[in-house]
């Protein structure tokens, strides 16, 4: 299924107003939402194209994208008809959480907490990257250690610990994420598909066909 909308007209850099539009695609379960404001003929565009739902400011005030101090408002908007603040809210909310359902790099128990991966990355993991004589060395070091137990690798380069057991080589991971609370997985370690409620689709595949043709979207 593909639809194309018009939400609403965008105020941008120069004091105008410039169409948006959205393309929405709901194939083999996999949800695909887009935009663009004012497209050109000439495939270029007067304002953003792509993820743009982050340029907005949104009803739930942390799915706003931190790079954006000042996000656009609803209020600036001109809203198409059958549009209104409601159903523009509602869409973005859709948008911001269902768009690539299939490549969630966090389990529902963390985005409900909020959990993004950039911000929840680095934690001790079991080390087994060197032969076990070199382990065995630095586990003895961080067991006779009397500054604390913390040692810094010169040679590898390698922050380690122990583990609670005393005998476990653990390294500082940056790239590991955090374990869920609930279930342990590992935020970022996979892509998570979660299934596209079936009220979603209904929602998006129900709002106003565009009412103008885009140069392209």
């Amino acid at each position: 299924m593909k639809k194309v909308i018009h939400p609403c007209d965008v105020p941008e850099w120069n004091d105008k107003k410039y169409p948006m539009f959205c393309k929405i695609e709901f194939t083999d379960g996999k949800l695909s939402i887009s935009g663009v404001i004012g497209p050109k003929s000439n495939g270029n565009a007067f304002g953003g194209c792509g993820q743009i739902n982050m340029e907005f400011d949104h009803k739930n005030k942390a799915d706003n994208d931190t790079r954006y101090s000042e996000p656009i408002k609803a209020s600036a908007l001109n809203f198409a008809d059958g549009w209104n603040r409601k159903i523009w809210f509602e869409f973005l909310d859709i948008w911001k959480h269902w768009h690539l359902n299939d490549m969630n790099s966090a389990c529902e128990h963390q985005e409900a907490l909020g959990w993004e991966y950039e911000t929840h990355r680095g934690r001790w993991t079991e080390y087994k990257g060197r032969n076990i004589k070199d382990i065995e060395e630095t586990i003895e070091i961080l067991q006779t250690s009397e500054s604390g137990y913390i040692y810094q690798d010169g040679k590898y380069g390698y922050k380690f610990t122990l583990a609670e057991d005393f005998k476990t080589l653990l390294y500082w991971n940056e790239t590991a994420g955090h374990l869920c609370p609930e279930c342990g997985y590992s935020i970022g370690s996979a892509w998570l598909k979660r299934e596209v409620p079936q009220e979603v689709i209904e929602f998006l595949f129900n709002l106003p066909e565009t009412d103008k043709t885009p140069a392209w979207v």
